[in-house]
């Protein structure tokens, strides 16, 4: 009975990494070797890897706001991150634009709203009272 309260007690030790050079510019390789600078996605969280050369980075890199593994960032394409925001930010105000538009000339669900109340005002001016 008294083995039932009592649980294993085990330690476990975690690790917290700091940003370290942060901001700093990274320079070519000693070999005279080009570092890739593309800018790597955690598709979990969006955090924005920009840090060198991603795929020289351990397999046990993870991502500092969520924890999750490398295998869980995706490249962001060529060109540089604020070409790239540049150009979410375009297409985000051409959608909204593109929504306004269709609200402005009423979407489906308001014209049938609309067709409905008005079939419903013209039985209620027949009867000669509203409700």
């Amino acid at each position: 009975m008294e083995s039932r309260g009592r649980r294993a007690r085990t330690t476990t030790t975690t690790t917290t990494r700091a940003f370290l050079n942060f901001g700093k510019k990274t320079t070519t390789g000693g070999s005279g070797g080009v570092v890739d600078r593309t800018p790597y996605l955690c598709i979990d969280c969006g955090y924005v890897y920009t840090g060198g050369d991603f795929k020289k980075l351990p397999n046990s890199y993870r991502c500092p706001t969520c924890n999750v593994g490398k295998n869980r960032f995706k490249p962001q394409g060529g060109g540089s991150l604020l070409a790239q925001k540049k150009a979410n930010k375009e297409a985000f105000r051409a959608k909204r634009a593109a929504a306004e538009k269709s609200a402005a000339r009423g979407s489906g669900r308001e014209a049938l709203k609309k067709k409905m109340m008005d079939a419903q005002k013209e039985q209620d001016q027949k009867r000669g009272r509203w409700f």
